[in-house]
Order: structure tokens, then sequence, then C-alpha cells
């Protein structure tokens, strides 16, 4: 029995750490948080890591722009709501020491230069 719950948890611990992808400065990561689409980047500020994400809804077409100033240990969540009754899509930010990672979403990707 010991065995069978030191499995599931390995196997928790191995999802949750497959379900984020590592930034890099100054590379673009593409977003889509359902019908708002958008990218993000950080780069490096002193100590810090400052973050920013540019999203827009394909509809409206207005760009709206977040940034976070990240030291070590601290995230960001960009959240965008759904139709009443249905949770919010949500993409997290965060860093930890040197890595900055973002909560993926099937849609998450790192974009290639």
């Amino acid at each position: 029995m010991i065995k069978i719950a030191a499995a599931f948890t390995a196997s928790v611990a191995f999802c949750g750490l497959a379900q984020a992808v590592e930034m890099h400065p100054m590379q673009a990561t593409s977003l889509s948080l359902g019908s708002v689409t958008g990218i993000a980047y950080y780069q490096l500020a002193g100590e810090y890591f400052q973050v920013v994400a540019t999203l827009a809804a394909a509809e409206e077409g207005t760009p709206m722009r977040f940034v976070a100033t990240l030291g070590d240990g601290q995230k960001m969540l960009v959240s965008v709501p759904q139709e009443p009754g249905q949770g919010a899509i949500e993409v997290e930010f965060a860093r930890a020491g040197d890595t900055l990672s973002v909560s993926e979403t099937p849609t998450v990707t790192a974009m290639r230069n």
C-alpha cells in the first residue's frame, strides 16, 4: 500500500511539472485564453523579472497590456472570465530563482525565433 501511495504521489508531482512551460528572457510565448489571445515575454530588470503580457479579444481587437515585476517566489495571474456558471480561463507566471514558468493550457506555446 505504501508503494502505491508513493507511486501516486510521484505521478501527481510529475503531472504538475508537465503543466508549465519555462520561459527565457525576451523569448515570446503565445497565449490563448478562449477568445482572448496574445503574447508574453519577460526581461531582466536588475534582480527582478519584468513580465509583459499583451492580450486582445478577437471580436473587439483592443489590446490590453499587463506588466508585473517579479522577485524570487512571486507570481502573476491573468484571468479571463467566461459565461456565467463557467470558470475563468487563467494563466499564471511564476518565478522561482532564475526560472520563470507559465502555466500551460493546451494553447500556450513558446515561439521559436
